[in-house]
């Protein structure tokens, strides 16, 4: 049995917390974790505090950086939206990490 979602309106978490409880529900779910991300509306993202600017490129730069921390020891990340330098653990159980 495999656990999951419909979609995760990525662009309203921050990516790092984002992949850190993910990463934690695969390790508990022994890898049985799969992943579904999408944009959501502008409109209703700007209700959140999610400028419909960028949106795109937020998105983008979101999962690039959660597969970076599920991936690599140390995290360097510097994009548009995000500029990061950290390390996470743990890290998935699914190599290189969840479907998504």
């Amino acid at each position: 049995m495999r656990i999951g979602c419909a979609v995760f309106v990525s662009v309203q978490h921050q990516p790092l917390q984002l992949a850190k409880s993910l990463s934690t529900l695969d390790q508990l779910s022994r890898g049985r974790l799969e992943v579904g991300f999408g944009l959501g509306g502008r409109r209703a993202l700007e209700s959140f505090g999610v400028p419909g600017e960028g949106l795109v490129t937020r998105f983008t730069e979101g999962i690039e950086l959660m597969k970076a921390c599920w991936t690599e020891q140390k995290v360097s990340f510097q994009g548009r939206f995000f500029q990061v330098e950290a390390a996470m653990e743990p890290k998935t159980y699914q190599k290189p990490h969840p479907p998504i």
